[in-house]
């Protein structure tokens, strides 16, 4: 699991703490962006990519406005694949995610369904986890501004607000 975050953290959460410090540096204000914040918003990246890999392969398709299951068309990594490699499915899962890309059938891609759908909740905990720190380092650090920082405030309140749409996102 491990190696997967680490892939969700340097294809996505780190473009996302780039942003925040770039606003940090727009906005004047640099001493914001703390090491405290990079993990925040670090974290805030990797449950945003694990929602993103929600949606792709058990959102809805037209909703969500990208290619149906291309994620596993293509095999790619994620917590559903790390937790549905701990199951029955485990066998089936790997010789499909063997095949090349675009030779999975229709009956393939509904096996990795069940398989994926079946470790659903494990994989919404660690986004849950993710997100729930993310929150509270947010809250936790906006505690700490001057009283009379609105300017600071309204960022963190702004940057909350973000993460949990970013978090219940239905596209």
């Amino acid at each position: 699991m491990d190696h997967v975050i680490k892939i969700m953290e340097l294809k996505t959460a780190i473009v996302f703490a780039g942003c925040v410090k770039l606003g940090c540096i727009s906005g004047r204000r640099e001493e914001l962006f703390t090491d405290r914040l990079h993990e925040a918003i670090v974290a805030a990246g990797i449950a945003f990519q694990i929602q993103d890999d929600f949606l792709d392969i058990l959102g809805n398709p037209e909703q969500f406005g990208k290619v149906p299951y291309w994620d596993i068309q293509e095999s790619k990594r994620n917590l559903f694949l790390f937790f549905a490699l701990q199951t029955p499915y485990a066998s089936q899962v790997r010789e499909i995610y063997n095949k090349p890309v675009g030779e999975k059938t229709d009956e393939d891609i509904q096996t990795v369904l069940e398989a994926f759908r079946s470790v659903k909740e494990k994989v919404r905990v660690v986004r849950d986890k993710y997100a729930q720190f993310s929150l509270k380092e947010l809250e936790i650090i906006q505690s700490e501004l001057n009283e009379e920082d609105s300017e600071g405030k309204d960022l963190f309140d702004f940057l909350r607000v973000l993460v949990q749409f970013l978090v219940e996102r239905e596209k």
